[in-house]
């Protein structure tokens, strides 16, 4: 995931007891009808045949791990990544100069006019900044050359960070593949209009049952079967935030109970507001950051077990720290 990662409610785990187990490389839960659609897509490729897909979904949904399992599956064929990149959408090309970099002699080997449209595009020479249509030829005839030595797989990881003119040739490019031997495959949260006529999937929440086997494929050490529940439940099916609730739990070194993820502290703005609140509501507070599920009606036996009364609560709640 990039610095946009879905983040979710930090949830406590039981001590660990041993290293955190890892799933199995290039193994992935679930996902079984999304990797064998691009296998296939990999397989026309081998056979000579050229296809494009979108994958679209939101952050830490696994199209980065989808992205891993085509490079992966396709290790007999010459395979480019590409990642967009924030900082470098204003930059004219910088997409388009991620992926042909490698490329220079199938670039010199174009016509004339073809060569030195890319070449201008790229800023390998100076010139005039060429006609898009113009410049979606010259890479086609390229990944086409490319395609004629190996087989090849061309990987857009974030295509929706890609500066637009390079989104914009991509996407003529993939609109215009057949027999070229070239396999296409961007990753974005959103369908992109540039790749409006590429097949387009969708990746989908994880079922219950695979985020229960990924987070035991993950988990750190034993945890309580309702935290587990929790994890799964404040995931929502979204393996990367499932994967985030666990790498920031942080259990404790000896005894029972569970403290706060490693780095994070009180900011002083809450600190003050919690040593003005009086020392009824402060209990409340405090209660709540020991327990560990979030359940309310815990929280209320407990304090209704300390003797605070329901005005505590809700003047935690109204200070905006419960």
């Amino acid at each position: 995931m990039d610095d946009r990662t879905t983040t979710a409610t930090s949830v406590a785990l039981r001590p660990a007891a041993r290293e955190p187990l890892a799933a199995a490389p290039g193994r992935m839960v679930g996902r079984g009808a999304e990797r064998r659609t691009l296998e296939l897509l990999i397989d026309d490729v081998r056979a000579g045949r050229s296809g494009a897909i979108l994958l679209t979904g939101e952050a830490g949904i696994g199209k980065t791990a989808l992205l891993d399992h085509v490079r992966r599956y396709a290790n007999d064929c010459r395979v480019l990544s590409v990642t967009g990149v924030a900082s470098e959408r204003a930059l004219e090309h910088a997409g388009l100069h991620q992926i042909c970099r490698s490329l220079e002699t199938e670039i010199d080997a174009l016509p004339a006019p073809q060569r030195t449209a890319l070449r201008t595009a790229l800023r390998l020479q100076d010139g005039v900044t060429p006609d898009r249509l113009f410049l979606g030829v010259a890479v086609l005839r390229v990944l086409a050359a490319t395609a004629k030595q190996r087989p090849l797989v061309c990987l857009f990881d974030q295509a929706d960070l890609l500066d637009p003119p390079s989104a914009a040739v991509l996407g003529f490019v993939a609109r215009r593949l057949s027999d070229e031997g070239v396999a296409l495959v961007a990753a974005a949260r959103e369908p992109d209009p540039n790749f409006a006529a590429v097949r387009q999937l969708t990746v989908p929440r994880l079922s219950d049952a695979d985020a229960r086997a990924l987070l035991e494929a993950s988990r750190l050490g034993p945890i309580d079967p309702r935290v587990g529940e929790r994890v799964i439940a404040e995931a929502a099916g979204n393996p990367g935030a499932l994967l985030a609730v666990l790498r920031s739990a942080v259990p404790l070194d000896s005894g029972a109970g569970f403290r706060e993820p490693a780095g994070t502290s009180l900011s002083p703005g809450f600190a003050r507001r919690f040593s003005e609140l009086p020392s009824p509501v402060r209990q409340v507070l405090l209660v709540a950051a020991v327990e560990p599920l979030g359940e309310p009606l815990l929280l209320w036996r407990a304090a209704e077990h300390l003797g605070l009364a329901a005005t505590a609560v809700n003047a935690a709640e109204e200070a905006g720290l419960l």
